[in-house]
């Protein structure tokens, strides 16, 4: 599979007790990032009709951007189940709140914000909609 780029994937960790909101922070570098960009706009009528296939090969690096350290694959209970999260990534669908707690961007972006704050500072957002392991 023909793999070029690499995106920043972010999941917002709440913590159940304090409510502190904390992102696990991921670069998946090795992934093939398919977009589609407001052509349907008007066919559909749909006002934010971008949308983007990521597809990620078993042996994606995934790594933190600011340690370097790898980090391995977990599905989203285990995930949930870890004690220490710097050292697993996963991709969850849906959110919480008005935001998503799962989403990327293309490159590598360091700047642990919100869903909707990141879509208003940047490019090339994507929220996580569907997943098929």
């Amino acid at each position: 599979m023909y793999t070029p780029h690499k995106v920043t994937l972010y999941h917002q960790i709440e913590d159940d007790i304090t409510a502190e909101v904390s992102y696990n922070v991921t670069v998946l570098d090795g992934v093939f990032l398919d977009l589609a960009q407001g052509s349907n706009i008007s066919k559909s009528g749909i006002s934010d009709a971008d949308s983007a296939t990521l597809f990620i090969p078993l042996d994606v690096i995934a790594y933190d951007p600011v340690t370097m350290k790898r980090k391995q694959f977990l599905p989203p209970k285990e995930f949930a189940r870890q004690l220490n999260h710097d050292q697993y990534w996963t991709l969850e669908t849906g959110g919480k709140s008005s935001g998503s707690d799962c989403y990327f961007i293309k490159g590598v972006v360091i700047d642990p914000i919100s869903f909707g704050k990141m879509r208003e500072k940047y490019d090339y957002v994507y929220d996580i909609t569907t997943v098929d392991l």
